[in-house]
Parts: C-alpha cells; sequence; structure tokens
C-alpha cells in the first residue's frame, strides 16, 4: 500500500510543471490541528491531492500525504508553537503553500484552493 502511495507521488510530480506556479501565503495561519481539505476556485473538493509538510526553517519535507476522495487530508498534531508550511501538488493546478503556526487557538483546519495552472 505505501508503495503504491509512492509510485503515485512520483507520477503526480513526474509529470510536466513547467505551467505551474508556486503560490505562497506567507502569512502564518493558526490551526490547532494539522487538518485541511482542497478545492478548486469554485469549491470544489480535489481528490488525491499530493500534500506536503515543510519545516518553516529550512523547507525541507517532513511528510507527505494524499488528500482523501473528498478533499480531506489530516497529519498527527505536532508542538504547539511549531512553525510549519503545507504544499499542496495536483497536476494541472497551480502549486499552493501556506504558512503554519500551531496553536492552542485558531482555525479547526486549513482550506486549500488550488486554482488551475495557465
Amino acid at each position: 500500500m505505501r508503495i503504491a502511495a509512492w509510485m503515485m507521488l512520483f507520477a503526480i510530480l513526474s509529470g510536466s510543471l513547467d505551467a505551474q506556479e508556486l503560490l505562497v501565503h506567507e502569512k502564518p495561519v493558526k490551526l490547532r490541528h494539522l487538518a485541511g481539505n482542497v478545492v478548486d476556485p469554485r469549491g470544489f473538493a480535489l481528490a488525491y491531492v499530493a500534500i506536503e509538510l515543510r519545516s518553516g526553517e529550512d523547507h525541507h519535507v517532513l511528510a507527505t500525504t494524499f488528500a482523501d476522495a473528498k478533499g480531506k487530508f489530516f497529519f498527527r498534531d505536532l508542538k504547539r508553537g511549531d512553525r510549519l508550511e503545507i504544499r499542496a501538488l495536483l497536476k494541472g493546478f497551480n502549486i499552493v503553500q501556506y504558512a503554519v503556526e500551531m496553536s492552542l487557538v485558531g482555525k479547526m483546519h486549513l482550506k486549500m484552493v488550488l486554482p488551475p495552472a495557465t
């Protein structure tokens, strides 16, 4: 099962990324949980989007998962105060990255909007 997920990630990332742009939301979003959903600009769920959890300091990948068929994803919570980046990647859409700060107060989940690549 894990091998299939890595093969899917490789297939997604090895596709043509030339037309994709990285859209960075630098203002940190305070989250209570590392969970969210991925939608297109019209609000429709995007299935099987690759989601990367990255270090806010050196930007290396800490963990990777995929959104489910309804566009929902989650990571196990980290320590409060951790500053992270969450990046969503799907062929045909721009790459979106959000700065995240784990907090006792804040949003319960993150809504990630992926605009189509041009």
